[in-house]
């Protein structure tokens, strides 16, 4: 079987591949290739990087990518009577030649674009089944008058959409589009007013941009634009993979199997590689199957971390500790624990709007300011272990309440107590709030929550006027999320198919991507495999938890290739920036002076509420690592950003 090692050709530091094009269906044809280049000039503004516009028909296709790429990445193509852009990155080409029919002896060297024209004339509409790695490409289709779209299943790369009657426009990023006719260039009223009102996860933002009229295609979906309208498709879903029914020996063996591909799918060009190590159990697992494989072609890989300064360290959940057991059982890694600074957590975003052209809710900084360490390394692919909890690795949520409605008492009562010793709380209580609440029908549920939320109103979360709120439209579903969000599910595959439907809909990895490209640094997330997510879902609950441990296939997977302190440690390692709470409260002084200037924009003012920003920042001011102060400052670094967005977008597009 193949085994994922296929070379591909180096791609340059930094790169990064770009898409647009057109299909006005009532057009008579290349009418719209000045937009096209419009829209790829304002992309790369004064780049001297290879450009390329092609037309067939009603559909112009255009296509940008630094010189010297690489045969992946963004490319256009026509043939016959097809002609296809993409931004793709396809892994696993040899057995993708095999199902084409092709000779298995043949070299892989062919650009991805004409492996998905290969793909979409074998199996139509259907080919995105059959394509593992990451890509965003569009298909026109001249005979059939057809415009066919994809997205990979965890949207790694993205197209934006505004669709105007029978012309439909589309392009890797939002402001790309502002280039065609037609296309609002005014603020998405109702996509702001929730991000300053909810909180990091409690509304799904979805497929929606911050661009009036512009949205995203979901992970594993098919877009078809024709003379018969606008479909949408999902070719891909966490809920259809079955249950797998393999022994525990066969589970972990398969796993580990799985996992091992995973990594070397994603090592399959760079430089210089490092990972993202906290010590836990995914990017520690990353860590030791990129450097053993790196280690037979006498190179080293670089470990970053990052961490309190030693004298905060939490004992506990210390990264840097947990890091050095990895980097004395791995002899050609080198690890450089980094501690980051308030300018890492709130600098002036405006390099970050031009790249994201939305704001950012703290998160992805993280990643980013991590990655900006690892250009300074000579890094160019940074591993990460992301996408763990969403994979294979799931930390247990729902286990109780999948014992409870099976029966199995005695499972139920050992994890019970388990985790009762773990959180230093009675065992009932975990069997009620993990056990019987998420078994609580949905009328019941609301009114467990409002109780629970007390006179806490939706609004008072965030930063968003309430008047703002209502006349955007907001207020509906505001009043819902607090009741709704991470409602907790009742099974461990419940669980892990909630998450992945929120990553696949919030395209929630795109951002910290495109950041780190910036400083010329490729993350690759290989948890999010989507081989690897398949076995993960297929697994029974007890090969995540067992006997009141979780990560137990993990655990058992890692026996003789993770350090034997790693397997037998408890769940949970510091995050990414695990002194966010304490920048944010050595920034507090200069947002404060930020935020007077800003309150005097009148597009700021009224729609960000600044007393309640103030507030939220004098609340935290005395270093209480408690989990309200750290939600507060999240909802601080939201609505600080926000403003300084709103003030940026109405700049850019008065």
């Amino acid at each position: 079987m193949y085994d994922g090692s296929v070379t591909r050709l180096i791609c340059p530091v930094g790169s990064s591949r770009l898409l647009c094009g057109t299909v006005c269906l009532s057009g008579p044809g290349g009418d719209e290739t000045s937009g096209v280049e419009r829209s790829l000039n304002g992309m790369t503004p004064g780049r001297n990087w290879k450009r390329a516009v092609r037309s067939i028909g009603p559909a112009s296709f255009g296509a940008i990518l630094p010189k010297g790429d690489c045969p992946g990445g963004s490319h256009l193509r026509v043939r016959d009577d097809l002609m296809i852009v993409c931004d793709s990155d396809l892994h696993d080409l040899e057995a993708l030649h095999l199902a084409l029919g092709g000779d298995a002896s043949a070299t892989i060297d062919a650009p991805d674009a004409e492996w998905l024209l290969r793909a979409y004339q074998a199996w139509g509409e259907d080919c995105p089944r059959h394509l593992l790695g990451e890509f965003a490409f569009a298909i026109w289709d001249s005979k059939k008058r057809r415009l066919f779209c994809a997205t990979d299943p965890m949207r790694r790369r993205v197209l934006y959409r505004h669709i105007d009657g029978d012309r439909l426009t589309f392009a890797s990023s939002p402001h790309a589009l502002l280039a065609f006719s037609g296309v609002d260039r005014s603020l998405n009223e109702l996509a702001m007013a929730e991000f300053l009102a909810a909180s990091v996860y409690s509304i799904d933002q979805g497929t929606t941009s911050f661009y009036q009229g512009i949205d995203q295609l979901p992970g594993a979906t098919c877009f078809i634009f024709d003379d018969e309208g606008v479909r949408m498709n999902e070719y891909w879903s966490p809920e259809s993979v079955p249950e797998t029914n393999l022994d525990d020996s066969a589970c972990v063996a398969e796993y580990r199997r799985r996992l091992i591909q995973a990594v070397d799918r994603h090592m399959a060009s760079g430089r210089q590689f490092g990972v993202m190590l906290s010590g836990g159990f995914d990017s520690t697992a990353v860590a030791c199957i990129a450097a053993r494989r790196l280690a037979g072609e006498g190179r080293r890989l670089i470990g970053i971390t990052a961490a309190l300064p030693e004298d905060q360290a939490d004992v506990a959940r210390d990264s840097r500790r947990h890091a050095e057991i990895v980097a004395r059982f791995l002899p050609n890694m080198d690890l450089h624990v980094i501690t980051l600074d308030e300018e890492d957590v709130v600098a002036r975003p405006e390099r970050e709007f031009n790249i994201l052209h939305r704001p950012s809710g703290g998160f992805e900084r993280r990643f980013a300011a991590v990655a900006a360490h690892a250009a300074k390394l000579g890094v160019d692919v940074l591993l990460t272990g992301f996408g763990g909890d969403q994979s294979a690795t799931a930390r247990g949520a729902g286990y109780c309440s999948d014992m409870l409605r099976r029966g199995q008492w005695r499972n139920l009562i050992v994890e019970c107590v388990a985790r009762g010793r773990e959180q230093k709380c009675s065992p009932w209580r975990i069997l009620v709030h993990q056990g019987l609440v998420p078994l609580i029908p949905e009328p019941l549920w609301r009114r467990y929550r409002a109780i629970r939320l007390g006179r806490r109103l939706p609004l008072a979360l965030g930063t968003c006027r309430a008047e703002y709120a209502v006349e955007a439209g907001a207020m509906e579903r505001l009043e819902m999320a607090p009741l709704a969000s991470w409602r907790p599910q009742p099974t461990i595959r419940g669980q892990s198919q909630y998450g992945l439907r929120y990553i696949m809909r919030s395209g929630s990895i795109t951002p910290m991507d495109r950041l780190s490209l910036a400083s010329g640094v490729r993350l690759r997330h290989p948890m999010f495999d989507r081989h690897l997510i398949e076995f993960g879902l297929s697994l029974p609950a007890e090969q995540h938890v067992r006997n009141g441990r979780r990560r137990h296939i993990m655990r058992q997977a890692g026996i003789g290739l993770m350090p034997p302190q790693t397997l037998s440690r408890a769940d949970g390692s510091d995050s990414v920036m695990p002194d966010f709470l304490e920048r944010m409260i050595s920034a507090g002084p200069a947002m404060i002076k930020e935020l007077d200037v800003l309150e005097r924009n009148p597009a700021v003012n009224r729609r960000v509420d600044f007393p309640r920003l103030r507030a939220l920042i004098s609340g935290y001011s005395a270093a209480q690592p408690s989990r309200r102060a750290r939600q507060d400052a999240q909802y601080v670094l939201r609505g600080y950003n926000a403003a300084q967005f709103i003030a940026w977008f109405e700049r850019r597009n008065s």
